[in-house]
């Protein structure tokens, strides 16, 4: 695959006032560490230019070198069956780091692929291991990071395995909200970056289910949904599967 081009700054201060302006800057890696450490981050971070819809950020079983941060737009990441068939993993939304999973065998184990006209800022790794063994809060970051993506892989294997097809797509949706609310944009209406195919593909549904849940979910006044605008009505009718609270939690009670 052609490799991704990044902008540099031209300047060191640019680039800290190229990362003081994201509005996501005190959610990424430089801003949880001390600011001698975020001074040397912010110095190789590379802020690459938009990727268009559908294309790749990496392929399964390229080297691994990077981890990424997403700044704007949204990420899918999928395998390669043994049959040949897609498998969704993940859907990334800004705030998140993606990429992550090929550390233990040195090859990505997914193909990550933007959905949308989506903006990241890239990390070598190579190089925060090396800053990470001088700075306890990026080592503990990191930490952080792998645990979460740990986390919610396991929240959604037991969803698909114990779940009927209704609650996981109130689940999906209330795990969108959470995660909208926690970029501090809003949980109860968000764009849904991904078609009902790929939702399906990754809620091991049909298409045809995934459409007849939100539309009854629609008839009972817990959503309005408009192609692919969702504005969540009644959280009451998603608190009456899941109970209150957050949904990187609730599986777990």
């Amino acid at each position: 695959m052609p490799a991704l081009k990044a902008v540099h700054a031209d300047g060191e201060n640019q680039l800290l006032e190229s990362c003081m302006h994201c509005f996501l800057h005190r959610d990424c890696l430089p801003a949880l560490v001390d600011r001698s450490h975020s001074h040397k981050m912010n110095e190789w971070i590379e802020h690459l230019k938009p990727i268009q819809s559908n294309a790749y950020i990496f392929r399964q079983e390229d080297l691994f070198h990077s981890i990424y941060f997403l700044k704007s737009g949204a990420v899918k990441t999928y395998t390669i069956a043994y049959d040949g068939q897609e498998k969704i993993t993940g859907f990334y939304l800004p705030g998140e780091v993606f990429g992550i999973d090929g550390f233990s065998t040195g090859c990505y184990v997914s193909s990550a692929k933007a959905l949308e006209t989506t903006a990241i800022c890239s990390f070598k790794f190579n190089r925060l291991q090396k800053l990470s063994n001088e700075c306890a809060d990026l080592q503990s970051c990191l930490f952080k990071v792998m645990s979460h993506e740990i986390q919610m892989q396991q929240q959604w294997l037991i969803l698909l395995s114990k779940y009927s097809a209704e609650e996981r797509v109130v689940f999906f949706l209330k795990n969108l909200s959470d995660r909208m609310r926690k970029r501090r944009l809003s949980k109860t209406c968000f764009h849904l970056p991904m078609s009902r195919i790929d939702i399906a593909n990754f809620l091991g549904l049909s298409v045809e289910t995934v459409s007849r849940t939100f539309t009854r979910l629609q008839q009972r006044g817990a959503i309005v949904i408009k192609g692919r605008l969702v504005d969540i009505k009644d959280f009451s009718e998603f608190d009456s599967y899941w109970g209150i609270g957050d949904s990187c939690q609730i599986l777990n009670r």
